[in-house]
Protein backbone atom coordinates (compact mmCIF):
# COMPACT_ATOMS: atom_id res chain seq x y z
CA UNK A 1 0.00 0.00 0.00
CA UNK A 2 2.49 2.01 0.95
CA UNK A 3 4.87 1.57 -1.80
CA UNK A 4 1.44 1.90 -4.03
CA UNK A 5 0.88 5.25 -2.84
CA UNK A 6 5.13 6.20 -3.28
CA UNK A 7 4.64 5.19 -6.81
CA UNK A 8 1.70 6.95 -7.76
CA UNK A 9 3.33 10.04 -5.47
CA UNK A 10 6.32 9.40 -8.18
CA UNK A 11 4.18 9.33 -11.34
CA UNK A 12 2.73 12.56 -10.15
CA UNK A 13 5.48 14.62 -9.97
CA UNK A 14 7.21 13.20 -13.01
CA UNK A 15 4.04 14.15 -15.01
CA UNK A 16 4.04 17.56 -13.90
CA UNK A 17 7.48 18.37 -13.75
CA UNK A 18 6.90 17.12 -17.57
CA UNK A 19 3.93 19.46 -18.21
CA UNK A 20 5.72 22.15 -16.83
CA UNK A 21 8.82 21.96 -19.16
CA UNK A 22 6.28 21.48 -22.76
CA UNK A 23 4.53 24.64 -21.24
CA UNK A 24 7.49 26.44 -20.89
CA UNK A 25 9.31 25.39 -24.15
CA UNK A 26 5.63 26.14 -25.34
CA UNK A 27 5.86 29.46 -23.92
CA UNK A 28 9.12 30.21 -25.80
CA UNK A 29 8.45 29.41 -28.63
CA UNK A 30 5.29 31.65 -28.66
CA UNK A 31 7.43 34.61 -27.66
CA UNK A 32 10.10 33.88 -30.53
CA UNK A 33 6.68 34.02 -32.91
CA UNK A 34 5.79 37.12 -31.46
CA UNK A 35 8.94 38.31 -31.92
CA UNK A 36 9.27 36.97 -35.49
CA UNK A 37 5.23 38.61 -35.97
CA UNK A 38 6.83 42.25 -34.67
CA UNK A 39 10.43 42.20 -36.84
CA UNK A 40 8.07 41.50 -40.09
CA UNK A 41 5.33 43.85 -39.22
CA UNK A 42 7.60 46.41 -39.08
CA UNK A 43 9.23 45.89 -42.18
CA UNK A 44 6.04 45.63 -43.99
CA UNK A 45 4.93 48.33 -42.60
CA UNK A 46 7.80 50.57 -43.47
CA UNK A 47 7.82 49.24 -47.12
CA UNK A 48 4.08 50.09 -46.90
CA UNK A 49 4.10 53.66 -45.83
CA UNK A 50 7.15 54.43 -48.00
CA UNK A 51 5.17 53.51 -51.13
CA UNK A 52 2.38 55.85 -49.86
CA UNK A 53 4.85 58.76 -49.87
CA UNK A 54 6.18 57.60 -53.40
CA UNK A 55 2.77 57.65 -54.67
CA UNK A 56 2.37 61.12 -54.89
CA UNK A 57 5.87 62.43 -55.41
CA UNK A 58 7.06 60.75 -58.86
CA UNK A 59 4.95 59.59 -61.95
CA UNK A 60 3.27 56.27 -61.56
CA UNK A 61 5.13 54.38 -64.46
CA UNK A 62 8.20 55.67 -62.42
CA UNK A 63 7.04 54.08 -59.26
CA UNK A 64 5.52 50.81 -60.57
CA UNK A 65 8.99 50.17 -62.29
CA UNK A 66 11.15 50.25 -58.89
CA UNK A 67 8.44 48.80 -57.02
CA UNK A 68 7.87 45.54 -59.07
CA UNK A 69 11.76 45.73 -59.94
CA UNK A 70 11.36 43.93 -56.26
CA UNK A 71 12.01 40.66 -57.76
CA UNK A 72 15.89 41.85 -58.59
CA UNK A 73 16.27 43.11 -54.56
CA UNK A 74 14.95 39.53 -53.55
CA UNK A 75 17.72 37.89 -55.99
CA UNK A 76 20.34 39.52 -54.84
CA UNK A 77 19.12 39.27 -51.19
CA UNK A 78 18.34 35.86 -51.38
CA UNK A 79 21.93 35.17 -52.26
CA UNK A 80 23.18 36.38 -49.24
CA UNK A 81 20.68 35.51 -46.60
CA UNK A 82 19.34 32.03 -48.24
CA UNK A 83 22.57 30.53 -50.10
CA UNK A 84 20.61 30.98 -53.36
CA UNK A 85 22.52 29.73 -56.11
CA UNK A 86 23.58 31.59 -58.97
CA UNK A 87 22.83 30.29 -62.19
CA UNK A 88 22.93 31.64 -65.51
CA UNK A 89 19.25 30.27 -65.90
CA UNK A 90 17.54 32.46 -63.01
CA UNK A 91 20.09 35.99 -63.68
CA UNK A 92 18.36 35.56 -67.31
CA UNK A 93 15.03 35.00 -65.90
CA UNK A 94 15.13 37.85 -63.38
CA UNK A 95 17.03 40.19 -65.52
CA UNK A 96 14.27 39.32 -68.38
CA UNK A 97 11.39 40.06 -66.03
CA UNK A 98 12.81 43.72 -64.92
CA UNK A 99 13.09 44.55 -68.56
CA UNK A 100 9.25 43.41 -69.14
CA UNK A 101 8.81 45.80 -66.08
CA UNK A 102 10.41 48.32 -67.75
CA UNK A 103 8.70 48.21 -70.93
CA UNK A 104 5.18 48.34 -69.29
CA UNK A 105 6.42 50.96 -67.28
CA UNK A 106 8.00 53.44 -69.58
CA UNK A 107 4.41 52.58 -71.94
CA UNK A 108 2.56 54.72 -69.37
CA UNK A 109 5.15 57.94 -69.23
CA UNK A 110 3.62 61.06 -70.32
CA UNK A 111 5.68 64.24 -70.82
CA UNK A 112 3.59 66.19 -68.62
CA UNK A 113 3.91 63.60 -65.73
CA UNK A 114 7.48 64.21 -65.94
CA UNK A 115 7.49 67.95 -66.56
CA UNK A 116 5.24 68.65 -63.65
CA UNK A 117 7.65 66.39 -60.91
CA UNK A 118 11.02 67.58 -62.81
CA UNK A 119 13.71 69.46 -60.40
CA UNK A 120 12.02 69.07 -57.28
CA UNK A 121 12.97 68.40 -53.81
CA UNK A 122 9.92 66.13 -53.69
CA UNK A 123 10.95 64.09 -56.47
CA UNK A 124 14.26 63.22 -55.50
CA UNK A 125 12.47 62.27 -52.10
CA UNK A 126 9.55 60.35 -53.83
CA UNK A 127 12.13 58.11 -55.65
CA UNK A 128 14.27 57.36 -52.84
CA UNK A 129 11.09 56.44 -50.74
CA UNK A 130 9.77 54.03 -53.76
CA UNK A 131 13.48 52.42 -53.70
CA UNK A 132 12.87 51.91 -49.79
CA UNK A 133 9.84 50.57 -50.36
CA UNK A 134 11.09 47.74 -52.87
CA UNK A 135 14.01 47.00 -50.67
CA UNK A 136 11.73 46.63 -47.43
CA UNK A 137 9.32 44.16 -49.48
CA UNK A 138 11.78 42.39 -50.57
CA UNK A 139 13.77 41.89 -47.19
CA UNK A 140 9.94 41.17 -46.13
CA UNK A 141 10.01 38.42 -48.50
CA UNK A 142 13.63 36.84 -47.81
CA UNK A 143 13.03 37.11 -43.59
CA UNK A 144 9.73 35.10 -44.01
CA UNK A 145 11.47 32.73 -45.97
CA UNK A 146 14.32 32.20 -43.48
CA UNK A 147 13.05 32.48 -39.94
CA UNK A 148 9.27 31.89 -40.39
CA UNK A 149 9.39 28.64 -42.65
CA UNK A 150 9.39 25.24 -40.37
CA UNK A 151 12.70 23.70 -40.73
CA UNK A 152 12.53 19.61 -42.28
CA UNK A 153 11.13 17.12 -42.22
CA UNK A 154 7.88 19.76 -41.14
CA UNK A 155 6.70 21.93 -44.61
CA UNK A 156 4.92 24.97 -44.95
CA UNK A 157 1.10 24.78 -44.29
CA UNK A 158 -1.87 27.42 -44.59
CA UNK A 159 -3.14 26.87 -40.80
CA UNK A 160 0.47 28.19 -40.20
CA UNK A 161 0.36 31.08 -42.94
CA UNK A 162 -3.20 32.18 -41.63
CA UNK A 163 -1.44 32.23 -37.75
CA UNK A 164 1.56 34.55 -38.85
CA UNK A 165 -0.11 36.24 -40.94
CA UNK A 166 -2.78 37.06 -38.23
CA UNK A 167 -0.13 38.14 -35.54
CA UNK A 168 1.54 40.41 -38.02
CA UNK A 169 -1.50 42.41 -38.39
CA UNK A 170 -2.48 42.18 -34.72
CA UNK A 171 1.27 43.48 -33.77
CA UNK A 172 0.57 46.18 -36.29
CA UNK A 173 -3.24 46.96 -34.61
CA UNK A 174 -1.81 46.99 -31.53
CA UNK A 175 1.82 48.45 -31.30
CA UNK A 176 2.39 50.66 -34.87
CA UNK A 177 -1.10 52.58 -34.67
CA UNK A 178 0.21 55.02 -32.30
CA UNK A 179 3.19 55.94 -34.76
CA UNK A 180 0.13 57.45 -37.17
CA UNK A 181 -1.47 59.51 -33.71
CA UNK A 182 2.53 61.34 -33.84
CA UNK A 183 2.13 62.04 -37.13
CA UNK A 184 -0.60 63.37 -36.88
CA UNK A 185 -0.06 65.42 -33.89
CA UNK A 186 3.67 66.81 -36.23
CA UNK A 187 1.04 67.18 -38.90
CA UNK A 188 3.11 65.18 -41.13
CA UNK A 189 -0.03 63.20 -41.74
CA UNK A 190 -3.51 63.92 -41.30
CA UNK A 191 -5.45 61.12 -39.53
CA UNK A 192 -9.27 60.94 -39.93
CA UNK A 193 -11.66 57.99 -39.28
CA UNK A 194 -14.75 57.28 -41.44
CA UNK A 195 -17.45 58.41 -39.92
CA UNK A 196 -20.43 55.53 -39.46
CA UNK A 197 -23.22 56.51 -40.54
CA UNK A 198 -26.23 55.03 -43.63
CA UNK A 199 -24.54 57.29 -46.24
CA UNK A 200 -20.81 56.41 -46.03
CA UNK A 201 -21.98 52.41 -45.89
CA UNK A 202 -21.15 51.64 -48.96
CA UNK A 203 -17.59 53.20 -48.50
CA UNK A 204 -17.19 51.10 -45.13
CA UNK A 205 -18.61 48.09 -47.08
CA UNK A 206 -15.91 48.73 -49.72
CA UNK A 207 -13.17 48.94 -47.01
CA UNK A 208 -14.34 45.70 -45.23
CA UNK A 209 -14.16 43.82 -48.88
CA UNK A 210 -10.88 45.15 -49.55
CA UNK A 211 -9.67 44.31 -46.03
CA UNK A 212 -10.76 40.83 -46.84
CA UNK A 213 -9.00 40.25 -50.40
CA UNK A 214 -5.84 42.16 -48.46
CA UNK A 215 -5.75 38.86 -46.25
CA UNK A 216 -6.28 36.38 -48.73
CA UNK A 217 -3.61 37.75 -50.75
CA UNK A 218 -1.61 38.23 -47.97
CA UNK A 219 -2.25 35.02 -46.76
CA UNK A 220 -1.80 33.16 -49.94
CA UNK A 221 1.44 34.96 -50.91
CA UNK A 222 3.35 33.88 -47.69
CA UNK A 223 2.55 30.26 -48.30
CA UNK A 224 3.57 31.01 -51.76
CA UNK A 225 7.32 32.32 -50.38
CA UNK A 226 7.52 29.68 -47.85
CA UNK A 227 6.86 26.90 -50.67
CA UNK A 228 8.32 28.05 -53.69
CA UNK A 229 10.54 30.71 -52.13
CA UNK A 230 10.26 34.75 -52.48
CA UNK A 231 12.39 34.94 -55.94
CA UNK A 232 9.72 33.02 -57.23
CA UNK A 233 7.05 34.30 -55.37
CA UNK A 234 8.30 38.03 -56.42
CA UNK A 235 8.28 36.92 -60.17
CA UNK A 236 4.95 35.01 -60.01
CA UNK A 237 3.12 38.13 -58.50
CA UNK A 238 4.19 40.08 -61.75
CA UNK A 239 1.59 37.56 -63.83
CA UNK A 240 -0.98 40.00 -62.97
CA UNK A 241 0.01 42.68 -64.87
CA UNK A 242 0.07 40.26 -68.29
CA UNK A 243 -3.23 38.90 -67.00
CA UNK A 244 -4.54 42.31 -66.69
CA UNK A 245 -4.16 42.98 -70.34
CA UNK A 246 -6.20 40.49 -71.08
CA UNK A 247 -8.72 40.60 -69.03
CA UNK A 248 -9.05 44.02 -70.19
CA UNK A 249 -9.12 43.18 -73.85
CA UNK A 250 -11.73 40.52 -72.93
CA UNK A 251 -14.32 42.79 -70.96
CA UNK A 252 -13.85 46.43 -72.47
CA UNK A 253 -12.38 45.17 -76.02
CA UNK A 254 -9.35 47.75 -74.83
CA UNK A 255 -6.39 46.48 -77.28
CA UNK A 256 -2.57 46.98 -75.12
CA UNK A 257 0.01 49.01 -76.76
CA UNK A 258 3.08 47.08 -77.82
CA UNK A 259 5.31 48.37 -75.05
CA UNK A 260 2.40 46.54 -72.96
CA UNK A 261 2.50 43.27 -74.53
CA UNK A 262 6.26 43.29 -74.89
CA UNK A 263 6.63 43.80 -71.40
CA UNK A 264 4.01 41.11 -70.51
CA UNK A 265 5.79 38.67 -72.70
CA UNK A 266 8.74 39.39 -70.88
CA UNK A 267 7.34 38.89 -68.02
CA UNK A 268 6.06 35.26 -69.09
CA UNK A 269 9.16 34.08 -70.47
CA UNK A 270 11.04 34.76 -66.72
CA UNK A 271 8.45 33.26 -65.01
CA UNK A 272 9.19 30.12 -67.53
CA UNK A 273 12.91 30.44 -67.04
CA UNK A 274 12.28 30.66 -63.34
CA UNK A 275 10.20 27.33 -63.02
CA UNK A 276 12.20 25.33 -65.40
CA UNK A 277 15.37 26.74 -63.11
Amino acid sequence: MHHQSTLESTLLNTNWQLYRNISNSDRIVFYKLLKLAFDLSIVFSVGSYAWYLAVTRIPMPDLTAIYDSSCVFVYILAIFLLGEEITVLKVVSVGITFIGVLFISMDGISPDAVKKNQGTVDMVFGYFAAFASSICVSLYEVLYKKYAVPPPPRSASTFFSFHLTGLIGLMSLVILWPVFIVLHVLRLEEFEPPMISFENLPLILCIAINVGFGLTYNVTFNLLVAIAGPVFASIGIMLTIPLLVFVDWIFTGTFASVGMVTGSLAILIGFCGMSIS
